[in-house]
């Protein structure tokens, strides 16, 4: 399930009041081990692990043209070899690489237990962010 987070929204309600909205040029995804939650800090409890499995932190995604509320990744997102063993149990999108605002998240369903020196790859079309009511992954 896709969940926009508490700053997207506003900035999408300050849109609808003619706010200007600067618009975002490269969105990254990260992993956590837990739900991140909408507000601008992590829920309690909740870290990103992005760096436990890539040292380099989050990896860029490019998304294609939305389609009745929905997009999906063009490319493979690839982490690479894990560094570390965790769990990751959530996703984010945020708008910067490191540091940033937290876009879009949800919980990665099922979890994903991530061993050491195993690759960690999001395949093109699997990742999806869909605001149309449909469940996404």
């Amino acid at each position: 399930m896709t969940v926009i987070s508490d700053y997207l929204a506003n900035q999408i309600i300050g849109v609808a009041r003619n706010t200007a909205f600067s618009g975002i040029s490269n969105v990254y995804l990260a992993l956590f081990n837990g739900d991140p939650g909408s507000a601008t800090s992590l829920a309690a409890g909740v870290s990103e692990i992005t760096t436990t499995i890539r040292s380099a932190g989050r990896v860029e995604i490019t998304l294609s043209a939305p389609s009745t509320g929905s997009t999906s990744n063009t490319n493979a997102v690839n982490f690479g070899v894990s560094e570390g063993s965790t769990t990751v149990k959530g996703w984010g999108v945020y708008d910067a690489s490191s540091g940033g605002n937290l876009l879009f998240y949800g919980p990665l369903l099922p979890n994903l237990s991530v061993t050491s020196n195993e690759t960690v790859k999001v395949p093109a079309g699997v990742f999806q962010l869909d605001l149309s009511g449909n469940a996404a992954t």
